[in-house]
């Protein structure tokens, strides 16, 4: 019934807004865009009331339609409506409308179309959608985004690649960039601009200037850390590509090592953590070492002295009771005094005979009269 309304309804701005609001959220569903399309007239209509009116309800309907790739439906819409929806893009009136009718054909598969070259150069759509690709013109980073997708389809047919060389495959690579005129932050932009790109590296006209005279090897080699999976595996295909075609081996080896470190950022960045714990333990290590090494040789001499004094008997404990402090004095030594222990021996071998016996010891007389003695007494018991 929604449907026969469009198809009813002699003059097409004529439909209620309301049914085609209501038909824009049906077409998500695939059997719901099957059914619509299989009604006599019902495409003609849509696409009518988006030509004629720039109805942009119409085109958003039509573009949920397109979204069910692979149905006949898109076929159709191809091979039959396609002039008239490339005409509309140069003629639309609001940035709306200029809007939906990209993003349409950028949904459809528009290199089924053998004549598609000469219908993007006869209705002055390419030319249009390569100057939306600079930021400054497109204004709204949707129609910008919509100007990169329309490209991007267009690149995947073979005839169309030549035509991108002039201004939109510069305009490509500046948006991966992240200086003026570059959209690196925005994923979506990026997504659509590395997918053009990667069509184009099959043409051998625009892979030679992107090769030799562009930065897109390296920013391919950023986003190869972008955090959107999609874009990594897509610049990884990209580059592979340009390895593949890369005589000079100019960047053979330079992708191949970033292509290794994006592969394996999870284990190095484990292997990283792992090493700068070990050093943090080694630099404690290496500290604690530190405060306990002997900087100075003056302090070295002094543990050298404080160890001699231990082993001779004498150091800074005798002056806390062990031996009293005018212990030798009386023999002219002073125990605290260390350079009179090479004296010591000489001192004590100076002693009087008086001093030696007044310290118990017994005079050489009193050694031999006690010889004799004991000499007597053994002969006295040999006579016997």
């Amino acid at each position: 019934m929604l449907v026969g309304t469009i198809i009813n309804t002699p003059d097409p701005s004529l439909v209620p807004p309301e049914v085609l609001g209501l038909l824009v959220n049906l077409m998500v569903h695939v059997d719901n865009a099957r059914a619509c399309a299989k009604a006599r007239g019902a495409l003609r209509g849509l696409v009518t009331l988006s030509v004629r009116e720039q109805s942009t309800l119409a085109l958003k309907l039509l573009r949920n339609m397109a979204t069910h790739t692979g149905e006949d439906l898109c076929e159709e819409l191809v091979r039959t409506f396609a002039a008239d929806l490339l005409e509309l893009v140069a003629s639309a009136e609001s940035v709306e409308a200029q809007l939906e009718a990209l993003g349409l054909l950028a949904d459809l598969p528009l290199s089924l179309l053998e004549e598609l070259p000469e219908l993007l150069v006869q209705s002055g759509a390419l030319e249009l959608a390569s100057q939306l690709l600079l930021p400054e013109v497109a204004g709204e980073d949707d129609l910008l985004l919509e100007a990169v997708r329309f490209v991007a389809a267009a690149a995947q047919h073979r005839g169309c690649a030549p035509l991108l060389v002039g201004e939109a495959l510069p305009r490509l690579v500046q948006l991966l960039g992240s200086g003026s005129g570059g959209r690196q932050e925005d994923d979506e932009i990026v997504l659509a601009a590395v997918h053009a790109l990667h069509h184009l590296l099959f043409c051998e006209e625009a892979r030679e200037w992107l090769l030799t005279e562009s930065s897109l090897t390296s920013n391919l080699l950023d986003l190869l850390h972008d955090k959107v999976p999609s874009i990594r595996l897509l610049a990884s295909s990209a580059l592979d590509i340009i390895a593949e075609h890369d005589l000079t081996g100019q960047w053979v080896a330079q992708i191949r090592s970033r292509k290794f470190l994006a592969h394996n950022a999870e284990w190095l960045e484990a292997m990283e953590e792992d090493d700068e714990e070990r050093y943090e333990e080694a630099l404690a290590i290496t500290q604690a070492l530190g405060k306990m090494a002997v900087h100075d040789v003056s302090e070295l001499e002094e543990m050298q002295q404080a160890d001699v004094r231990a082993r001779v008997g004498y150091d800074d404990g005798y002056d806390e009771g062990y031996v009293e402090d005018s212990y030798g004095q009386e023999y002219g030594l002073d125990l605290h005094s260390p350079g009179q222990l090479a004296g010591a021996g000489e001192a004590f071998g100076a002693l009087s005979d008086e001093a030696y016996l007044g310290m118990g010891g017994e005079s050489d007389e009193e050694e031999e009269g006690e010889g004799e003695g004991e000499y007597d007494e053994e002969e006295e018991v040999e006579e016997d």
